[in-house]
């Protein structure tokens, strides 16, 4: 059985985020596979600032690296995300790395969720830390 599409307003949810919204501290962008890779790329940029959200979640999106470096660009600065899921999308190891590369300097970031991605990562692609991380969420072969 398929699952419902989801429901969230990503242009509402985007706006929310950038009028750091007291009300907002979860976005589920889950499967929301027509959001414009400029759109995503906005999303990391408005949580840069953003001192509500607690959960973003952009699983199955079609996400790649540039969503990536953004993300790790707004988690060098952001002090309140607690759990970032991007699961089943399409990022590299280059990627992965660049946001293992950041969470050196973001000690609230509880959980990250990056498996089954399109292309595959291997325990030499990352490098990383009991410190530098405290929850990766990801199979090694």
């Amino acid at each position: 059985m398929d699952e419902p599409p989801n429901p969230t307003n990503v242009e509402e949810s985007l706006q929310r985020i950038k009028a750091n919204d007291p009300g907002l501290v979860e976005v589920n962008l889950n499967n929301i596979k027509n959001i414009p890779i400029p759109t995503l790329k906005d999303f990391a940029e408005a949580l840069k600032n953003n001192s509500h959200l607690k959960k973003f979640s952009l699983a199955a999106t079609r996400s790649n690296d540039p969503i990536a470096f953004g993300l790790a660009d707004m988690l060098r600065v952001n002090t309140t995300l607690r759990s970032l899921n991007i699961e089943s999308n399409f990022v590299t190891g280059v990627g992965m790395q660049s946001i293992i590369d950041a969470l050196k300097e973001n000690e609230t970031l509880m959980e990250l969720k990056i498996d089954n991605q399109v292309s595959f990562l291997t325990n030499h692609d990352l490098r990383c830390t009991d410190k530098t991380l405290k929850c990766l969420m990801i199979p090694w072969p």
